[in-house]
């Protein structure tokens, strides 16, 4: 209630008689939707439901089927490490060339690739298995 107003005032009077048809079916939903709710406007709930949602998600495994995911999981590492060592062999190249002075972020990358390297074949391994 905003101050200064009185408490009549505050009450919401029925004027369905001046809204058209989707105006009216509107409101309907809108109170259906209050009383489903306890009365409590959606923003309050909001905030601990989706931290609990977001808390199952996190317990729950979405794949049934552990094999299956851990082979994809596996997959998508060994293509990620490739795209890192395509860069870091296309970093070596333009250094090499004389195109480009790397700075410490480039040379830092360029010093991870034989870690890249190793964890890709541990990974190809384990897909050979």
């Amino acid at each position: 209630m905003a101050p200064g107003l009185a408490p009549q005032a505050a009450q919401k009077p029925d004027h369905t008689d001046n809204m058209s048809k989707s105006a009216k079916k509107n409101a309907k939903r809108k109170e259906k939707k209050k009383q489903q709710d306890g009365g409590q406007p959606a923003t309050e709930n909001s905030g601990p439901a989706v931290v609990n949602i977001a808390q199952q998600f996190a317990k729950t495994s979405l794949n049934t089927n552990k094999a299956a995911g851990d082979k994809q999981d596996t997959l998508r590492k060994v293509r990620q490490l490739r795209k890192k060592l395509k860069q870091i062999e296309d970093l070596e190249r333009r250094v090499a060339s004389g195109e480009l002075q790397p700075d410490g972020d480039q040379k830092e990358k360029m010093s991870k690739k034989a870690g890249i390297v190793e964890e890709m074949e541990l990974l190809q391994a384990d897909l050979d298995e």
